[in-house]
């Protein structure tokens, strides 16, 4: 009965009646020369195994197997049915394997580990079998070449594209769709080793798989540090091809060396190592533009003017200021005090005396000379706000935090943690 079954080809798979009961006393598999497997009772014993809902020792399908009668449940009764009944019993039981098709795939699974492909199932007349057609071959996948990209200058990342490749079947030529592990072409790929999968299963569960590296590469000059006592702000990475890194200082200190720097395509930066040093006011200069243009860009500028030194808001006022020193320094603010009229003259930058040209300096910015005043200059040498009264250090503050340019320093300063604390 066997060999009325067995035919050259792909390999087949056997269950005989008693595997479908349960009633085998001992089953496992036996390969025929032709590539055909043959569960019977002829079998040595298996391993123990979980119970499927199908297994032989759940006798599930043994059942619907029996209700069709045969040599072994076949009754009196039963061979006495017409051949239209006995057809929609046979039917019966095709689709009770048809419903636990997926059970008996893990089954043999579990017994030849293959993965069997379910392309038909039929009652042989002579052995009463399930049929089974297996395909053991995984489908084959070939992925691309790519190689090594450089990202262009100010970019980090490089767009990679490459066509998807496809899956070839030795069986019956019908594949899953392919599956992608790994970001898809046309993606931009940031800096790094990119590992990318492809995978594609055949209907009889079968895997092939398919491996490239997409390496994406940065050219950097290394790291530059801001300077001590100042501050440093670099466009995109900091230190790729492309970039670009501007130098300032903090209030009281003058920028020596390069304002700004490029990571050039020799992997080397332009220009000069930058220093912070500490601002020295010449204040023997004779002009009073010359003395403001050594604060231009660098300091802003708070100018106190009284016609005496006993006048009381003078006095009010420059001790209010000496109390907000850290919050003055923290705004590169530089208080210029104008003392007294001709002929008893006297102009301070902190501990530094000008006489020659400090009423020129009142005449220049249209500083009244008989009364208390004070004019605050920005860092590009605009009148921005006078005075004609006292002012609390936290009102001129809050005045200043909205320049522009102010607001770019408040940045810097909190990443680097600069502030006062009270």
């Amino acid at each position: 009965a066997t060999t009325q079954l067995t035919q050259k080809g792909s390999p087949r798979i056997f269950l005989t009646r008693c595997f479908l009961k349960g009633t085998c006393p001992r089953q496992d598999l036996v390969q025929v020369l032709d590539g055909t497997f043959i569960l019977s009772s002829q079998s040595p014993s298996p391993p123990d195994q979980t119970v499927l809902p199908c297994s032989p020792s759940s006798g599930l399908l043994g059942r619907s197997w029996e209700a069709l009668g045969g040599p072994e449940s076949t009754t009196q009764s039963s061979k006495q049915e017409t051949d239209d009944k006995m057809k929609g019993r046979r039917r019966n039981v095709v689709n009770d394997l048809v419903k636990n098709r997926e059970c008996l795939k893990v089954l043999l699974c579990q017994t030849l580990s293959v993965k069997p492909q379910f392309d038909k199932i039929f009652l042989d007349d002579g052995e009463d079998a399930l049929v089974v057609f297996s395909d053991m071959d995984p489908p084959t996948i070939k992925c691309p070449s790519v190689k090594e990209r450089i990202a262009e200058p100010n970019k980090l990342t490089v767009r990679v594209s490459w066509e998807t490749p496809e899956g070839r079947d030795t069986a019956d030529g019908i594949l899953t769709d392919v599956t992608l592990k790994g970001l898809p072409p046309g993606s931009n790929f940031p800096e790094g080793d990119h590992k990318i999968e492809y995978t594609v299963y055949d209907r009889a569960e079968n895997k092939g798989t398919c491996k490239f590296r997409v390496k994406v590469r940065v050219r950097r000059c290394g790291k530059l540090n801001a300077p001590e006592n100042g501050y440093m702000k670099c466009s995109s990475d900091g230190d790729n091809y492309g970039a670009t890194c501007e130098f300032s200082c903090i209030g009281g200190y003058e920028l020596q060396g390069s304002p700004a720097r490029v990571c050039q395509s020799n992997l080397a930066w332009s220009g000069t190592e930058p220093t912070c040093a500490a601002m020295n006011v010449n204040v023997g200069v004779r002009t009073a533009a010359a003395l403001l243009d050594q604060f231009y860009e660098k300091r802003r500028l708070l100018i106190v003017s009284t016609p005496t030194a006993r006048n009381l808001l003078y006095r009010l006022q420059l001790g209010m200021l000496q109390q907000a020193q850290c919050g003055l320094d923290l705004r590169h603010i530089t208080v210029v005090e104008l003392v007294g009229v001709f002929p008893t003259l006297i102009g301070r930058i902190r501990a530094k005396i000008i006489l020659l040209f400090f009423a020129c300096l009142r005449l220049l910015l249209r500083i009244p000379l008989y009364s208390f005043s004070m004019v605050l200059v920005d860092k590009h040498g605009m009148d921005k706000e006078r005075y004609v009264s006292l002012v609390t250090p936290m009102a001129l503050f809050n005045l200043i935090d909205t320049f522009p340019l102010r607001k770019e320093e408040m940045i810097l300063q909190a990443e680097m943690g600069q502030t006062c604390s009270t």
